[in-house]
């Protein structure tokens, strides 16, 4: 059963976030002060929203309900409820990223000042914890009041803490030996962070190139998969499939990647441009795996039924219109 490129469009100058609605009916994109909506099954364009943020690099729905939160480059929060502006908050520093509690009570939002703050839905902040880096990517556990933090610049770690207490469970700093960090980067940037659907495990991209893998209550190192160029075309970020299967990644250096979790030398390559793909995401239904980058380019393949066969041959690139298909391979 291959896997399908099914939609594809040049939407901006830059897309830097995707996020899909929890009934995965719509896709919205981040680009430069504004957010474009498509509707799935068809990917018929919904018109756009003027965020007026600059870049908008965090998006996020509430789980349930028609609740979408964008934050951008210029430190601002924007509630938006069927696709109308509600209200506008100040977070202070750049927001990279944005994530709701399982609940869709609060939401935890990591910037570049060096903290998370944590907003309840209504619009206040609850609380602001330090962190030891500028902040770049954050996940809410499924199954707990723990978040998963990744940080850059002094801090280049993963860190996961108890969300009410602020208490750091643990910290990991796992930085390869032989690796040199980019010019005016942290040690080792960790750029995205995600728990599984069942909340055993966590996902990190960092700039080393590499998805590495934790144990979500010990922190212990599970695997590591060396999926991107390190330094300047590190991993961006990386996302489980709603079955916890997949995890799919992306990156600087214009890759997105789907490898199996039970077998990670089952991998495939689904595009390789020439500019960064900042984001990717599986739909809540598992019917689709969404990614967007520099090109201003929203790329959207159609996943295999559970029931079908995943086989094996060369991967592929593809910057091309509809129905390009693709085959796992392994490595």
């Amino acid at each position: 059963m291959s896997l399908t490129l099914t939609f594809t469009t040049q939407a901006d100058q830059g897309l830097y976030s995707l996020a899909w609605s929890p009934d995965s009916q719509t896709l919205a994109c981040g680009g430069l002060n504004k957010i474009w909506l498509f509707s799935a099954p068809g990917f018929g364009s919904l018109g756009r929203l003027a965020a007026e943020q600059g870049e908008v690099w965090g998006l996020a729905w509430a789980p349930t309900g028609n609740l979408l939160i964008s934050g951008g480059i210029n430190g601002s929060l924007i509630w938006w409820e069927n696709r109308t502006l509600q209200k506008t908050r100040n977070e202070g520093g750049a927001i990279y990223d944005i994530t709701f509690s399982p609940d869709g009570r609060e939401l935890a939002v990591a910037d570049d000042s060096a903290t998370t703050k944590i907003w309840k839905i209504e619009g206040y902040p609850r609380s602001t914890i330090q962190l030891d880096g500028a902040g770049l990517g954050v996940s809410w556990s499924p199954q707990s009041r723990d978040l998963a933090i990744g940080t850059g610049q002094g801090g280049s770690s993963l860190l996961v803490l108890d969300a009410a207490t602020a208490e750091v469970k643990w910290r990991s700093q796992n930085v390869p030996s032989n690796y040199r960090a980019p010019y005016g980067f942290g040690k080792d940037e960790v750029n995205g962070v995600t728990y599984s659907p069942a909340g055993q495990w966590i996902a990190a991209a960092s700039q080393d190139g590499r998805i590495v893998i934790f144990a979500a209550r010990t922190g212990h190192r599970h695997l590591s998969m060396q999926l991107h160029r390190p330094g300047s075309g590190g991993a961006r970020r990386v996302s489980w499939s709603p079955d916890g299967k997949w995890i799919a990644s992306c990156g600087e250096d214009g890759r997105v990647n789907l490898v199996s979790f039970s077998h990670p030398s089952l991998r495939l390559e689904l595009l390789g441009t020439s500019k960064a793909v900042w984001e990717v995401a599986f739909s809540p239904d598992n019917k689709w795996l969404a990614a967007v980058g520099d090109e201003g380019r929203v790329w959207v393949w159609e996943l295999p039924k559970p029931a079908a066969r995943l086989s094996a041959s060369p991967s592929g690139r593809t910057n091309s219109p509809k129905r390009s298909s693709h085959r796992l391979h392994h490595r």
